[in-house]
Formats: C-alpha cells, sequence, structure tokens
C-alpha cells in the first residue's frame, strides 16, 4: 500500500478562496499555476524594469534568472518533418523563491505564478498571486487585463497498469464516457464554454513518472477572457471564480478510491 506525506494541515479550509473547500492531506497536485495576460502603458516602459520588479518582491525572491522565448513551427515536408524557429525571440524573467518550490514569471504582457510538486494550499497560492501582482504594479503601469487563467495539474497514482481510468475518476461531463474504459495509451482534450466570458480546458491522459510508474494526469484549465481593471481586488474576485470553477470539476469526478487516497488512506 502506497501512503503519502500530509502537505496540509488536517482540516484545514481554503478560507482565501470565493467559497471553502475541502483540504485533503495527500493532494494530486503536481504544479499550479495562474496566468494575467495584461496591456501596459506604452509612456511607462522601462527597459530596467525586471531589476525594479525584484526590488519590491523583496528578500523571499533573491534568485532573478534572464531567459528568452522564443516559438517554433514544424513543417512536414518530402523531406521528412523539420522544426524552426518563427518570430523574434521575447526576453522574460524568472523570480525563485528562497524556500519553496515556487515561481513568478514576468514577461512584457503576462505574469505567471507556478507552484510546482508539494501544493502549499489555496491561502498561500493567493497571497503568492497578490504579492506578484502588486508588485508588478510598482513596477509598471498597468492599463487593462485581458485574460486570467488558472490551472491545476493533478498525477493521480497507479500501482497497477491494469488500473483502468473509472478506478479512479467518475464519469463526467468534462471528458468523453470512453476514456473510462482506457487503461494505457489514452489522451483526451475537452473545452467547454461556462458562459461567455469564461471556459474550462480539461485533459486526461497517461503520465510518465521518473520511477516508470504511468500515472493518470487530470489537467484542469479555466481561463477568464473578460476583460477588467487591473486593481487587485478584482483579480482576487476572478481567480476565486475560477478557482470554484476548477473545484466544480475536480470534486464530482473523484472516484471512492480516490478519495480514499486523498484523505491519507493510501492506494
Amino acid at each position: 500500500m502506497r501512503m503519502c506525506k500530509a502537505n496540509l494541515a488536517k482540516g484545514k479550509k481554503n478560507l482565501n478562496a470565493s467559497k471553502q473547500h475541502d483540504s485533503f492531506k495527500c493532494p494530486t497536485i503536481a504544479e499550479a499555476l495562474c496566468e494575467i495576460h495584461f496591456s501596459v502603458k506604452p509612456e511607462t516602459a522601462n527597459s530596467n524594469w525586471a531589476d525594479t520588479l525584484k526590488k519590491h518582491l523583496g528578500d523571499a525572491y533573491p534568485h532573478l534568472e534572464n531567459k528568452e522565448h522564443r516559438q517554433f513551427k514544424a513543417e512536414i515536408s518530402p523531406q521528412g518533418v523539420s522544426v524552426n524557429p518563427i518570430g523574434t525571440s521575447i526576453a522574460y524573467h524568472v523570480f525563485k523563491h528562497a524556500k519553496r518550490n515556487h515561481l513568478i514569471q514576468a514577461f512584457p504582457n503576462l505574469l505567471t505564478i507556478n507552484e510546482i510538486e508539494k501544493y502549499p494550499g489555496w491561502n498561500v497560492v493567493i497571497k503568492d498571486l497578490e504579492t506578484a501582482w502588486t508588485s508588478l504594479q510598482r513596477t509598471i503601469s498597468v492599463e487593462k487585463i485581458s485574460r486570467i487563467g488558472l490551472r491545476y495539474i493533478n498525477k493521480i497514482p497507479r500501482m497497477n497498469p491494469d488500473e483502468s481510468v473509472s478506478e479512479w475518476l467518475k464519469p463526467s461531463e468534462f471528458y468523453p464516457s470512453r476514456i473510462l474504459i482506457a487503461k494505457a495509451q489514452f489522451a483526451s482534450r475537452f473545452e467547454t464554454f461556462i458562459d461567455d466570458e469564461h471556459r474550462a480546458i480539461v485533459v486526461l491522459a497517461e503520465g510518465l513518472s521518473q520511477t516508470g510508474e504511468k500515472p493518470i494526469i487530470f489537467d484542469i484549465d479555466v481561463v477568464s477572457e473578460a476583460n477588467i481593471e487591473p486593481n487587485w481586488d478584482l483579480v482576487e474576485k476572478t481567480v476565486g471564480f475560477l478557482h470554484d470553477q476548477i473545484w466544480q470539476v475536480f470534486k464530482p469526478a473523484l472516484s471512492p478510491k480516490l478519495e480514499k487516497y486523498l484523505n491519507g488512506g493510501g492506494i
């Protein structure tokens, strides 16, 4: 039987979400991330903004790494498949937390926070996002927010390769029913609109761990495409709504076996 170490305090609630949700002793979250897309007032552009942002983030983020993002395009020809760069590279900056596996990534028009491996709980996630966003606003003048995405990538463990998806997940309107009988080499991506400004993208697929085990990847991404003012109260409200929508996808899908594991009962 596999047991896991509890990452969260017993009985603790997610008090900072717009609704309260139960926490689990053994969450399956491999990564949680939030992306905020925004526009900047041109007259406030500053080539030294990364150093200024680092100063505002403070001692909790001592590590700054400058990187470049490049897009590539795959092309098929009689000679085979070639992958070539397209467009120009975009400089971005990665700020690493001093104690946790947590990143803030800042692009010219995009801010991303990443919580990797041990999930710290929603109250920590929302606080990290507040720190990142308010520090960015002190650094540059944001004109408008055009999109916010919140994504939770779960890795559901399987000890036996003969276990079907249905042992871990129940039927749901967010993925095809046929995938529940799959045991190997499965993948699905389902996108649906919640309303005119919000949509959910759910991916179910077979994963591969470093130890050779093949977990079930349960990837839930909810996006708001509403144009909002760049103040923290509106950002927090929007992200709280997205968090609630992710919970509404995740919780009803849990099988008794997965609920037992999440609550510390092992597999």
